[in-house]
C-alpha cells in the first residue's frame, strides 16, 4: 500500500504531465484554426502527429498501449 507522500507525488507527476500535453494540444489546435489556408495544412499535419503519438502512447484507437 502507498504513503501518503509517495502516492501524492506520483499523483502530481501525472497531473502534471497530462497538463502539459493538453497545453500543448490546445495551443496546436488554436495554431491551425487561426492560421491561414497555407498554414493549416502544416498544423494540420503537426496535430495529427502529436494526436497520434497521445493515442499510441494511451492505447486509444485499437493502437498497442506505449509503456514509455
Amino acid at each position: 500500500m502507498f504513503h501518503y507522500d509517495e502516492l501524492k507525488s506520483k499523483y502530481l507527476r501525472i497531473r502534471e504531465k497530462v497538463a502539459g500535453i493538453l497545453n500543448n494540444l490546445d495551443s496546436l489546435w488554436d495554431k491551425y484554426l487561426c492560421s491561414s489556408v497555407y498554414s493549416r495544412s502544416l498544423y494540420a499535419d503537426t496535430l495529427l502527429d502529436y494526436i497520434a503519438e497521445i493515442e499510441k502512447k494511451l492505447g486509444v484507437d485499437g493502437g498497442e498501449k506505449d509503456n514509455n
